[in-house]
């Protein structure tokens, strides 16, 4: 891979619905070779598909919670993580190399549906010591947000990358900058957890 394929992810990461021909002239390619490029992309896994980003609270989900879910035994990860898969409100989970053991994105209706779903399902699961919330402080425009960061990592000055069509129509399933390192249970390409503020602490 050098630094055009690079370039073709940095852009398709903001804007998954480019043709092949507005991509190859963002990138400074003709069409043919641009194609091949991206086809070879695609062959060898780099990129894995593509996928719409959903509005949450279009759908009845605007609430949107950072779980931080410390385990108190290593013996009760498999039912905690069979546990969040049977959990449709959760709709990205990470499993981390420290402490917390895990990061957990959960989407609501409101705050009251997500404290009853916390005290009546989460809370409940398989060795669950503590769990932190961070309960989401507002919308950012996730497309733009990812076309710098997917850039920086690129070596793509943002400049180079236009901001025209802000509507995020859709995004491929490659390589995420935003997240933490981490093994994704649930992976979600549009996480940021720089979103999220008002911390509290239930024990």
């Amino acid at each position: 891979m050098d630094a055009i394929d690079r370039k073709i992810l940095a852009v398709l990461q903001a804007e998954g619905r480019l043709t092949v021909t507005e991509l190859a002239q963002r990138i400074g390619l003709s069409a043919a070779p641009c194609h091949r490029r991206l086809r070879e992309l695609e062959r060898g896994g780099v990129i894995s598909g593509y996928r719409a980003v959903v509005d949450p609270g279009a759908v009845g989900h605007g609430f949107e919670v950072l779980l931080a879910v410390t385990m108190d035994r290593e013996e009760s990860v498999a039912g905690f993580e069979a546990g969040l898969e049977q959990i449709p409100e959760v709709v990205h989970a990470e499993r981390l190399f420290g402490e917390p053991d895990y990061f957990v994105r959960v989407v609501t209706a409101d705050i009251a549906t997500f404290q009853r779903l916390r005290d009546e399902r989460l809370a409940r699961l398989p060795g669950v010591q503590r769990m932190t919330s961070t309960i989401h402080s507002g919308h950012r425009d996730v497309p733009a947000a990812a076309r710098r960061a997917a850039g920086a990592a690129a070596g793509c000055p943002a400049d180079d990358l236009d901001d025209r069509d802000e509507e995020g129509r859709g995004q491929p399933a490659a390589a995420n900058v935003n997240s933490v390192e981490t093994h994704p249970l649930k992976p979600d390409l549009s996480t940021d957890l720089s979103d999220f503020g008002a911390v509290f602490v239930e024990k």
